[in-house]
């Protein structure tokens, strides 16, 4: 045990140095000469250090130098401890890290699974992915889909209509709302029914939207999470 502690203690040193000296550049050599026990303890204490320590836009760029000396290692881990010590996915640092992944598609998705979550406003949203260059509407779905939350839904309602002419995207995301089996996502999908005039599903709705209303829906944000009914 007092090993253990007296080898995390030289560690948390270590990254302080750096961390304080704003030497960030020098912490992918560091990990490479740490043994596997300390690199394992490292990249949790480096985010708990760096959130402490540093500011938003710093913590980001942490982030980015980190990921990219090794993204299976230190991507979610950061991300997870930027969430563990309330550091905001925002600022320059926060956008120059995203567009750093923007290329690889399982960063991409990694990144979205953890941080989606944490955007409670369309807008936001919308900024968040346009951060990490998801510019086709497919992939916007893909992406958005799995998201349970008001922003999530309101987006994605928007992003259908970019791939309106393919039926079967349409069908695929409604089906899914339905298997899903929740009350919010029955509502969105008999709204998107109505929407696109899906007569292929077959689904029984409670909720009931008059045709004049769908287009008022569409361009209203607190309408739209009141049809859909509870929160997420």
């Amino acid at each position: 045990m007092h090993n253990f502690r007296s080898s995390a203690f030289v560690l948390e040193q270590r990254l302080l140095n750096i961390l304080q000296n704003r030497r960030f550049e020098e912490l992918p050599a560091l990990f490479t000469k740490m043994t596997n026990a300390e690199f394992r303890m490292g990249g949790g204490l480096l985010a708990d250090l760096a959130a402490r320590e540093l500011s938003t836009d710093e913590y980001w760029q942490i982030v980015q130098i980190m990921v990219h000396y090794n993204t299976r290692a230190f991507l979610v881990t950061l991300i997870k401890g930027a969430l563990r010590n309330a550091v905001k996915p925002a600022g320059e640092g926060f956008v120059f890290f995203c567009g750093s992944i923007s290329a690889n598609t399982v960063d991409v998705q990694k990144t979205c699974e953890l941080l989606l979550c944490q955007f409670t406003e369309p807008e936001e949203l919308r900024a968040f992915l346009d951060y990490l260059h998801v510019e086709q509407a497919e992939q916007r779905i893909r992406l958005l889909l799995p998201e349970k939350s008001r922003a999530a839904a309101y987006l994605l309602f928007h992003t259908l209509k970019f791939v309106d002419h393919d039926r079967s995207v349409l069908l695929r995301t409604v089906q899914y709302l339905i298997k899903r089996g929740d009350d919010v996502s029955y509502n969105f999908a008999s709204l998107l029914t109505a929407f696109f005039g899906l007569h292929e599903i077959k689904a029984t709705f409670s909720l009931r939207v008059e045709p004049f209303k769908l287009s008022w829906l569409e361009g209203n944000y607190d309408a739209f999470c009141k049809a859909l009914g509870k929160q997420y």
